[in-house]
């Protein structure tokens, strides 16, 4: 069984302050009792709590009592108890015999790398809210910047507007358009095969006629690519067959790492309405809701 709980304190990538985040290898499944972790080759620790991701060469100490299980983006799993210590490398956890345990492996994950919040934007300049200078407005915007979407699977939405016509169109990373709506309803589901997996994306909407100015509102996306797209189903399977609270957590997760918000939502919602005392998965979607809902 998995064993999850709690959120991430860690930045996208790395450590919490980290000024240049490296690429985080494994995350923090669970945590009894105390541990620390420092940046490789530095001696300032940090606390450690549930869903952190480390990057290689993290240092990480286990209080006397406590256990820490990890799980490392090649499926590796491992336990570390009592007064310990061990370094996590690219590909495996290294620390004493007898208080470090190798457990069961499951599925790779997704490379979650590629995908962080925080990467790099494109060639064009997008994530632009704009809005009208009168109270008609169009906010609600997903997906937006740090966003990620199944590509077969995407969903444009903006919040609604009575009586209004919007007119949405998505362009490709080069600017050429690829889809054209007009509807009043406040989502347009992007029908598969527009979108390719692994690209960038842009979109915008906006009101058409009226006696009022047009609302606006722009946003870019990505789409996950396909061999993690493909990674991510295995992952997913193998865990919800697992079914207790902490492996499904975890699936909620890895989805908000990747970017999937909505989908991480959506499960978070799930939990919390099968285990309400589960205070991981409440403090999990609280963030989540707040994050989605910002303007």
């Amino acid at each position: 069984m998995l064993l999850a709980a709690g959120v991430a304190l860690a930045g996208p990538g790395g450590l919490a302050g980290s000024e240049e985040p490296t690429p985080p290898v494994a995350i923090v499944l669970s945590l009894t009792g105390g541990a620390s972790v420092a940046p490789p080759l530095e001696a300032k620790r940090t606390s450690l709590m549930p869903f952190d991701w480390l990057p290689p060469g993290a240092q990480i100490e286990v209080e006397p009592g406590s256990r820490l299980t990890l799980v490392l983006s090649n499926g590796n799993r491992y336990e570390l108890v009592g007064r310990s210590k061990a370094v996590l490398t690219s590909s495996e956890l290294r620390g004493p015999p007898g208080l470090l345990k190798r457990l069961d492996p499951v599925p790779p994950m997704a490379r979650i790398t590629a995908l962080a919040p925080r990467e790099r934007p494109g060639t064009r300049s997008g994530a632009l809210r704009l809005r009208a200078e009168a109270a008609l407005r169009i906010a609600e915007l997903h997906p937006r910047a740090g966003c990620t979407t199944l590509a077969d699977r995407t969903v444009l939405s903006y919040s609604p507007i009575p009586g209004a016509v919007f007119k949405v169109e998505v362009e490709e990373e080069s600017g050429r358009t690829i889809l054209e709506a007009e509807t009043r309803s406040s989502s347009v589901q992007v029908s598969p095969g527009i979108l390719r997996p692994g690209e960038r994306y842009y979109w915008k909407v906006w009101t058409l006629g009226g006696t009022r100015p047009a609302a606006r509102a722009e946003g870019d996306f990505r789409t996950l690519a396909a061999e993690d797209t493909e990674r991510r189903a295995a992952l997913k399977a193998a865990l919800e067959e697992a079914g207790d609270v902490d492996s499904l957590a975890l699936v909620a997760e890895i989805d908000r790492r990747l970017g999937l918000l909505l989908e991480a939502r959506d499960a978070f919602r799930a939990l919390a309405a099968r285990f309400p005392a589960h205070a991981p998965t409440r403090r999990a979607l609280d963030e989540l809701e707040a994050r989605l809902s910002e303007e």
